[in-house]
C-alpha cells in the first residue's frame, strides 16, 4: 500500500503526462496531467482497465504499436507526434519505458508524453532561419567560407565551391583544411590573416592567383572573427570578392600613366601638367632645367605663383585660368609669354600651348612651353637693321643729296671759266670746300649709324 502511494505521488507531481499500462496495453495508473489532456482531446476521461490504444489518434496508432512492442522486448523507445487540435498543431515527445519485476520479467510499460510544441516551433523557426541564411549564403555573389578555429571548413557557398574548382580543380568539402585549397603563393598571407582574425581582428587584403589554365585572377579577401551569442570565438569567415576586371583597368591605367610620363619626359620642351584649379601635378625634366624647379618643391603649388601670366595687355588676362579658357577656343592656338628666368632674371619668351584631357575621371591640362627667345631676338635684330636701312635710304635720298647737289652746281659753274671772274672763282671754291665738308660729315654719321 505504501509503494502504491509513493507511485501515485510520483505520477501526480511529474511535469509530463504519464500512464502505466500492462502488457496488454490496459491502463494500470495515470496522472492528472494525462487525464486532462485525453479528456480535452477525446472528450472522454480515461479509467483504469481501459485499452490505452483507444486514446491514441488513428494516424499515430501504427507508430505507437511498433514502439510498444519494442518496449515489451525491453527496449526504451520514443517518437514525436504532431497532433491537430482546435486548428492548432501540438507536438508531443512520447517515451515508452519497460517495467520489470524483481525477476526481470516485463510486467508493463510506462508511457510518458511531453508537450514540446513551443520547443518544436522554436526549432522550426531556427531551421527556417538557417535555411534562409543558407539560401542567402549560396546566392551571394562573393565566395563565402566559414572556418572553425583550426582552419577547417564548416560551410561554404556554391560560389566558393565553383571558384576553387575553377582555380585549383579541387572539390572542397566541410571538415577539410581550407589551407590546402589556397594558391601556394598566398598561403603565408592567408596564415597571417587567419592568425590575426583568431585574435579578434577583421582584416582585408588583395591577392592574385594563377589558375590551372594559366589565367591570373585578382580578388579582395576579408577575414572576420565569428562569435557565439555568449561572446565566445567560434570561427572565422573568409569572404572573397573577385576584382579581376577592376584590377585589369587599374593596371591599364598605371601602365598608361607610365607611358604618359615616359613620353612627357622624352619631349625636349618644358611641359607642366595642371589640375582643374591650375595647381601643378607634374613636370618633366626640361621644365626643371629651364625654370630651375624641383618637382617635389612645386607639386601642389599654383602655377600663377610660379609663372605670372605676363601676356599681351590687349588680352586682358591676369590669371592662368583665364589664359587656359582663352587657349581652349578653336581660333586661339597659342599665346606668347614673357618670363624672367632664374637665377639671373634673364628675359625669355615662350609660345604657350594647352590641351585638356581626362585621367581617372579628373580633368587635367597639359601646358607646353616653346622657347622662342632666339627667334624674337633675331626678329628684333632684323627689325633694327631694317630701320637702319630705312634711315640710310632717307639719308641717301635727302640728307646726302643736298651737299652733293651743291657740289655738282659749283663744279658746273667753275667749269665755265669765261663767265666768272677770278674773285668769283675763289669765292665758289670756298663754297665747294664747305659743301664737301658737309658731305663728309653726313657720310661719317651714316657710317657710324650703320656700324651700331
Amino acid at each position: 500500500m505504501q509503494e502504491f502511494d509513493i507511485l501515485r505521488a510520483v505520477l501526480e507531481h511529474a511535469p509530463e503526462s504519464l500512464v502505466i499500462v500492462d502488457t496488454e496495453c490496459r491502463i494500470v495508473a495515470f496522472n492528472q496531467g494525462l487525464s486532462v489532456l485525453l479528456e480535452a482531446y477525446f472528450q472522454k476521461k480515461p479509467a483504469v482497465g481501459d485499452d490505452y490504444t483507444a486514446f491514441i489518434p488513428p494516424e499515430h496508432l501504427g507508430k505507437f504499436n511498433t514502439t510498444f512492442q519494442l518496449a515489451l522486448q525491453g527496449e526504451s523507445t520514443f517518437f514525436e507526434t504532431p497532433t491537430q487540435f482546435n486548428d492548432e498543431t501540438y507536438w508531443f515527445e512520447n517515451t515508452l519505458t519497460p517495467i520489470q519485476d524483481s525477476q526481470g520479467k516485463i510486467t508493463g510499460v510506462i508511457f510518458c508524453s511531453k508537450n514540446i510544441t513551443q520547443q518544436t516551433k522554436y526549432h522550426q523557426a531556427l531551421e527556417i532561419q538557417a535555411s534562409t541564411m543558407q539560401n542567402l549564403f549560396d546566392q551571394a555573389s562573393e565566395s563565402m567560407i566559414l572556418l572553425d578555429l583550426e582552419g577547417k571548413i564548416i560551410r561554404l557557398n556554391q560560389f566558393a565551391r565553383e571558384s576553387i574548382q575553377r582555380l585549383r580543380q579541387l572539390s572542397p568539402e566541410p571538415g577539410q583544411l581550407f589551407k590546402q585549397f589556397v594558391d601556394p603563393s598566398n598561403i603565408q598571407t592567408f596564415e597571417r590573416l587567419f592568425h590575426m582574425s583568431l585574435h579578434g581582428k577583421s582584416v582585408e587584403e588583395e591577392m592574385s592567383a594563377i589558375s590551372v589554365d594559366n589565367q591570373t585572377y585578382w580578388f579582395r579577401t576579408r577575414l572576420n572573427p565569428v562569435y557565439h551569442a555568449e561572446g565566445k570565438l567560434v570561427g572565422v569567415t573568409v569572404i572573397s570578392e573577385y576584382i579581376t576586371e577592376q584590377k585589369k583597368v587599374e593596371i591599364y591605367l598605371i601602365e598608361s600613366e607610365a607611358r604618359f610620363r615616359s613620353i612627357l619626359h622624352a619631349i625636349p620642351l618644358p611641359i607642366v601638367v595642371l589640375d582643374k584649379h591650375c595647381d601643378i601635378i607634374g613636370i618633366n625634366p626640361y621644365t626643371e632645367r629651364i625654370f630651375r624647379w624641383k618637382e617635389q618643391d612645386v607639386l601642389g603649388q599654383s602655377i600663377d605663383s610660379l609663372i605670372p601670366a605676363n601676356f599681351h595687355e590687349d588680352l586682358l588676362m591676369s590669371t592662368w585660368e583665364s589664359l587656359l579658357i582663352h587657349l581652349m577656343e578653336p581660333e586661339n592656338s597659342h599665346e606668347v609669354l614673357e618670363v624672367l628666368l632664374p637665377p639671373t632674371s634673364q628675359t625669355a619668351y615662350f609660345e604657350v600651348y594647352a590641351n585638356d584631357f581626362e585621367f581617372r575621371g579628373k580633368k587635367q591640362t597639359v601646358v607646353m612651353f616653346l622657347d622662342i627667345t632666339n627667334h624674337i631676338q633675331s626678329s628684333r635684330v632684323i627689325q633694327n637693321q631694317l630701320e637702319i636701312l630705312r634711315e640710310v635710304a632717307f639719308v641717301q635720298s635727302h640728307v646726302i643729296r643736298s651737299p652733293l647737289a651743291k657740289i655738282l652746281g659749283i663744279t658746273n659753274l667753275l667749269l665755265q671759266e669765261n663767265q666768272i671772274t677770278l674773285e668769283e672763282r675763289s669765292e665758289w671754291l670756298g663754297h665747294l670746300t664747305e659743301s664737301a665738308e658737309e658731305l663728309d660729315i653726313v657720310i661719317q654719321q651714316l657710317v657710324d649709324r650703320i656700324g651700331k
